[in-house]
């Protein structure tokens, strides 16, 4: 009875899991360019994306938290700001601002938390913006990042080909 139920989880997990290995071994082999591995100077882009956060920041009041990751074995990196109770024209003017140097916009997912989040792709850097409701104090959360399988990185591959 026991390796009945143990053949039948590792048959569930199995059948859940090889359709998306079989398209990570596809794409490794489809794209392998985009697979290899790259050396990333981890002081240069924080530079390049602070340089990104000033530029979509002007016109706005100072941030309320700042959050900074890095982590190597992923290969990425980010800059989190945070603002308490930002205003309408205040989230209009940071809209306006990231739509004048973003290449593109993603389409956002997950977006049950929010009543509105974007994304945008500044070459291979993420900037993902949206607002959160914590205890009763409106927040908005200003992302931008890098990470070496992200969609922005996968955009730019492909429209280089």
């Amino acid at each position: 009875m026991k390796s009945m139920i143990r053949g039948i989880f590792t048959a569930a997990i199995l059948a859940f899991m090889l359709p998306m290995m079989i398209y990570f071994w596809v794409d490794v082999f489809k794209n392998p360019k985009y697979h290899a591995p790259i050396t990333l100077d981890y002081d240069k882009k924080q530079a390049e994306l602070q340089q990104i956060l000033n530029t979509i920041t002007i016109g706005l009041p100072p941030f309320d938290e700042r959050d900074d990751h890095k982590r190597t074995d992923a290969q990425s990196i980010s800059i989190t700001y945070k603002y308490h109770n930002l205003s309408y024209i205040d989230t209009k003017i940071l809209l306006e601002n990231i739509q004048k140097i973003a290449d593109t916009e993603l389409p956002a997912y997950d977006t049950s938390s929010h009543s509105f989040k974007r994304q945008f792709c500044v070459g291979e850097n993420e900037i993902s913006v949206g607002d959160y409701n914590f205890d009763n104090l409106y927040q908005v959360h200003l992302y931008v990042k890098f990470y070496k399988y992200g969609d922005c990185r996968r955009w730019v591959y492909e429209n280089s080909r």
